[in-house]
């Protein structure tokens, strides 16, 4: 049989300031694997990437399963907080989709710009009709947590931590987990989560459903090949059909639950309750 294999640089992403962290790995039936590098760009340029790159995955004919990972020790860091205070910089301004030049942007402008990426950005996953499958490869904060239920399958290696600090950054739950969390892992335990930033280790989140598997660091490249072995196996079509009819009974309220927290993060970001937070947890940092 002819090897189908081939790896190259993920070059439909037009989003600004890309640097091409994404690598496609298509075979017989398609599979593609987004290596996140946290090292080379900042958490909002990732983000642009990671969604530019679902639309692109989501409309390829050769693709039927997509695995995004981290590259490095994190597979997410959490958002930089700090970006709130600089939205006037040429690479934010950009981001955003605002002017690259003139008067400084109004913060409630900037505010409605990032609610609406943010949550067009989880209905890409939402409505994402390929596998996708996380692949956690070491601590998560934030986004990097509450977008596993919206995952079909999430690998985890079994010394991970899974964060969720929202409130004490002056924030709320984000990524439907307001909804999701409780269906997995019930109200009380959401709540330690979502509520009080409880740090979960592997084997919590695996006892609660937010993952599906623990596998050591070293076991990683195995599973990401046993992912593309299904993708050539698997048929596609038949694959994406019962895909879909796992997720559509969800799909709609997910939508929903997604816009009403996208409100509300906006609310918090315009109050002066969010920046009391933020120059709390900078001032934390600076005497580190």
């Amino acid at each position: 049989m002819a090897d189908h294999r081939r790896e190259e640089k993920f070059k439909e992403n037009n989003t600004p300031g890309a640097s091409g962290n994404f690598l496609l790995h298509p075979k017989l039936f398609g599979s593609i694997i987004l290596h996140l590098d946290l090292r080379e760009m900042s958490p909002d340029a990732l983000l642009a990437q990671v969604k530019d790159a679902l639309e692109n995955a989501a409309s390829d004919l050769s693709c039927s399963i997509v695995a995004i990972t981290g590259q490095g020790a994190y597979f997410t860091s959490g958002n930089d907080l700090s970006n709130f205070l600089s939205s006037d910089q040429p690479a934010q301004r950009e981001l955003l989709g605002l002017p690259s030049s003139g008067p400084a942007p109004d913060l409630r402008d900037v505010a409605r710009q990032g609610r609406d990426f943010f949550s067009k950005f989880v209905d890409v996953i939402i409505d994402f009709p390929k596998v996708l499958v996380a692949v956690v490869n070491g601590p998560a904060v934030g986004l990097g947590v509450t977008m596993l239920p919206l995952m079909d399958m999430a690998i985890c290696v079994d010394d991970a931590m899974l964060w969720t600090p929202f409130v004490s950054l002056g924030l709320v739950p984000e990524a439907c987990s307001s909804y999701t969390f409780p269906q997995l892992m019930g109200p009380a335990k959401a709540s330690q989560m979502l509520l009080f930033g409880h740090k979960m280790t592997a084997r919590e989140a695996l006892a609660c459903g937010l993952v599906t598997k623990l596998v050591k660091k070293c076991e990683l490249q195995r599973e990401l090949d046993t992912l593309q072995h299904l993708a050539d196996t698997s048929p596609p079509q038949t694959l994406l059909a019962a895909k879909n009819l796992i997720k559509q009974h969800t799909r709609q309220r997910l939508h929903q639950v997604n816009q009403k927290e996208s409100e509300e993060l906006l609310k918090r970001w315009l109050s002066e309750e969010f920046f009391q937070c933020i120059y709390s947890n900078l001032a934390k940092k600076s005497k580190l």
